[in-house]
């Protein structure tokens, strides 16, 4: 985003993709270019402060950040700057094949980036990040549950991300057109009554495991071929009803807003709504009894840092609920996050807004699924293709 002023709407947006092996309390139980710069090494230096785990050494930066939205709240940057001495530079990357594209691309220019759960494995099979040890992270041990030992973000026995947001992928419906019982029925947005309604956007992963979902393939990624072209046969029955396959997700908002579409599929339901609430629109949220998706993402240590103190700092500064409290409500963005603690620095209010209270449903419901990702994830790719241009 270097010297560019973003909407409202253009930083509210991307949520990331899930779908899933198993409910994500069982795998707890289990274990936008926006930059001062890019990649580069050079730059500021400072010493710890010592901030509640951070380390006691002199630091080195500036910092260079690859992340999703958010990550350059200004509250955020200023409070590592303070605290450290040192500079972030941040930049947006657009989501995880971008984020592998241009990690593989400058491998030593980036220091800490920020992918889905399902992208961390890929990141590890590519040898891009390096392992971490959680115990150097002790505000981890706060979040909710299945936060606390994420079994996506472990590898191998290792662990490689500390995860930081996380939210549904289900349906964003107007109130005013549409009832919770019908919002409940994942096929209800196949019915003609919704021809040009229905907003979603260009995620192929996301949308080949909602529907894989749908159909009653529990474990999507696992699909056989005959079992994803079902899927894709079913997306082009659904082609009548989309108002658009858009590029970025702040633009399923605009079109509720607008009144271009009455449902908001996929792309970060949950954060979504809960702008469009604020907005006062009429909106809700619906968890389909076929099921929905639970997105998460989190930090990574690059291989190639120049600056693995500093990384470190930043993950722990990033894992604490006053951090988390800053990226999940402010005036550009409201998310969940994965600490419940950030109810002692947000109102009652904001954090009932948030969802936070009722976090532990999702993640007890044996609908609400995690994302593998696909072993031919190309495979899935050609397949999205042949939807769209059907």
């Amino acid at each position: 985003m270097a010297g560019r002023v973003w909407t409202r709407r253009e930083l509210i947006r991307r949520g990331a993709l899930l779908a899933g092996l198993s409910p994500l309390a069982l795998a707890a139980a289990c274990s936008s270019d926006n930059n001062n710069g890019g990649g580069g090494s050079g730059g500021n230096t400072g010493t710890s402060t010592g901030g509640s785990s951070g380390p006691q050494e002199e630091l080195t930066g500036p910092l260079n950040v690859l992340a999703w939205d958010g990550y350059d709240n200004p509250d955020v940057l200023a409070g590592f700057k303070e605290r450290y001495g040192v500079d972030i530079n941040y930049k947006y990357h657009g989501g995880d094949p971008k984020l592998v594209s241009l990690l593989q691309q400058d491998p030593t220019g980036w220091d800490v980036v920020n992918p889905d759960n399902d992208w961390v494995s890929r990141l590890v099979d590519l040898d891009l990040i390096q392992s971490i040890d959680l115990a150097d992270y002790p505000h981890v041990q706060e979040n909710f549950e299945p936060f606390r030992n994420f079994e996506p973000f472990t590898v191998n026995g290792s662990a490689y991300a500390v995860p930081t947001r996380f939210g549904i992928n289900g349906f964003i419906y107007n109130k005013d057109d549409i009832t919770a019982d019908q919002a409940a029925d994942a096929f209800f947005i196949w019915d003609p009554s919704y021809a040009g309604k229905v907003s979603m956007v260009d995620w192929f992963d996301l949308y080949i495991a909602l529907v894989g979902l749908y159909m009653g393939n529990t474990t999507p990624e696992a699909m056989s071929q005959d079992q994803l072209d079902q899927v894709i046969d079913k997306l082009i029955e659904l082609k009548p009803n989309i108002t658009a396959i858009h590029t970025d997700r702040s633009d399923i908002e605009a079109d509720l807003t607008n009144g271009e579409s009455t449902v908001g599929w996929g792309g970060g339901t949950s954060d979504m709504a809960t702008a469009l609430k604020v907005d006062q629109q009429p909106v809700e949220v619906s968890i389909p009894n076929q099921g929905a998706l639970i997105w998460t993402e989190g930090l990574c240590i690059t291989k190639g840092t120049q600056h693995l103190a500093t990384a470190k700092a930043y993950l722990d500064y990033m894992t604490e609920a006053q951090t988390l409290a800053h990226m999940a409500w402010n005036d550009t963005l409201q998310i969940q996050v994965v600490n419940p603690k950030v109810e002692d620095y947000l109102t009652p209010d904001q954090y009932s807004a948030l969802g936070l209270e009722e976090a532990t449903q999702w993640f007890d419901n044996p609908n609400v699924i995690l994302q593998r990702q696909a072993p031919d994830i190309d495979a899935w790719g050609k397949a999205w293709e042949r939807f769209k241009s059907a």
